[in-house]
Parts: structure tokens; sequence; C-alpha cells
């Protein structure tokens, strides 16, 4: 279990243990503590699997973050990174305005301030869910599970 989302809900059935990807992270949920202090920005979707080819231009399979401060956040070189070890980065250049989102896409595209395009000719993210972490430098900033 790779979310606070989804250890929650193993809980609510009834499990005695769960295991996962980011112990401290969820030890902080565990003990209603925050789990990613001082981060802003968070992954709010992950479209693992959009109609037609995973990875076509301008559209695809892509993770959206969104700025969650009230404050202008450097994701520049932020590293999307989903549990089969898989790596999206976001290119140079991308500041969110508080409350402004970003789509990372895997595939090729026209890059513009709401979107960013890997341009990678292969799907990354898992069709039948997955679970992402965003990084940015050494520091886990969120994760997300679909």
């Amino acid at each position: 279990m790779n979310s606070p989302e989804a250890v929650q809900y193993s809980l609510d059935l009834g499990v005695d243990a769960v295991t996962t990807d980011f112990p401290i992270q969820n030890h902080r949920f565990l003990k209603g503590q925050p789990v990613f202090p001082g981060a802003g920005v968070e992954i709010v979707d992950s479209v693992n699997n959009p109609a037609g080819d995973d990875v076509q231009p301008e559209n695809g399979e892509h993770v959206v973050l969104r700025n969650t401060s009230t404050a202008s956040v450097d994701v520049s070189g932020a590293i999307i990174r989903d549990a089969a070890n898989n790596i999206l980065t976001v290119g140079a250049g991308y500041i969110l305005a508080p409350g402004a989102e970003l789509r990372v896409y895997t595939g090729p595209g026209t890059d513009s301030a709401e979107a960013y395009y890997n341009g990678g000719g292969a799907s990354v993210l898992n069709n039948g869910g997955d679970s992402v972490a965003l990084w940015t430098g050494p520091r886990l900033q969120d994760v997300f599970a679909n």
C-alpha cells in the first residue's frame, strides 16, 4: 500500500498489517501527523489507460501535479516514479503558481505552461492501476495510487 488512502482502505477492511514502499510517510499518517510536511505539490491524478494508444502525440498517459501551497513552486527536474521504477521527469522552467496544475506526459507533444511531454515512445504507467511518487531531489513530495 503506497498511499495513505490505500493504507486506510486496507485498515477499514480489517487487515492486521500492510506492506509499503514508503514506511516513514505511512507511519506519519497512522500517527495523525502530516504525511508530507511542507511539500506544496501533490499528485492529483494518474491517467494510466487513456482512450486510444497509451502514448500518442499531444495526448496519452500522464500524471497531473497541482501546487497546493500559497507560493509558487519550481518543479523543474522533479521525478515521477512508479512502483516498477519507471521514471517521468519534469523539464526545466516549470514553476507552478498557487493552484496551478501541470500534466506530465510519457509521449511526444508540444510543451506548454500546463503540459510537459517526455517524448517517449512506449507506455510507462501500468494500465491496471499504478502507484506513483513525486520526488524533488532527494525529497519525497507525494504518492498517489489508483
